[in-house]
């Protein structure tokens, strides 16, 4: 995951993707290629997607991966979209909370949860670190704008603050 998490290399779809959303800010196109890299790594059937500009996400994620089925959820009830998807994107200032621990309460070993706004307000910084300490949790990575939580419990727990 270190490589997928700093991989400087540029991709086959970068180009052509920038092209797609010209207008977006450097921090922004840094995460999209994240979840682009998250997407090719992983070959999730599903992911949940709970986050504003989802129609550019879900670009990023199919050219990663072109078998992923993306749902896109921003303000409904998802209960049952998480029940059949492997990768959760949610974002902390949109008050996803429920949707989050609904997720890791049906995570499994392959499930990748990803949260953006870690450090965006007192109360963000606080889930983030509950989220970090709690038992159901894997190895988790602090990128600053997001964060990546996995639940594969064959691996030891570790906390990893990543200069992103």
């Amino acid at each position: 995951m270190r490589y997928v998490v700093n991989e400087h290399y540029p991709y086959y779809a970068y180009d052509e993707l920038k092209k797609t959303s010209p207008l977006t800010d450097k921090t922004r196109l840094k995460l999209y290629r994240l979840y682009f890299r998250i997407a090719n790594f992983a070959q999730a059937e599903q992911w949940t997607v709970c986050l504003s500009g989802q129609e550019v996400v879900t670009r990023y994620i199919n050219a990663g991966c072109k078998k992923t089925r993306v749902i896109n959820n921003l303000h409904g009830n998802v209960a049952d979209s998480l029940k059949n998807s492997t990768i959760l994107l949610v974002d902390l200032r949109n008050d996803r909370k429920e949707t989050y621990l609904q997720f890791i309460e049906h995570a499994g070993q392959h499930s990748i949860l990803i949260i953006n706004g870690i450090y965006t307000t007192a109360e963000s910084i606080r889930i983030w670190r509950r989220i970090e300490q709690d038992y159901r949790t894997g190895i988790t990575f602090d990128l600053y704008y997001c964060g990546i939580v996995f639940f594969d419990m064959k691996k030891h727990k570790q906390n990893y603050i990543i200069n992103f």
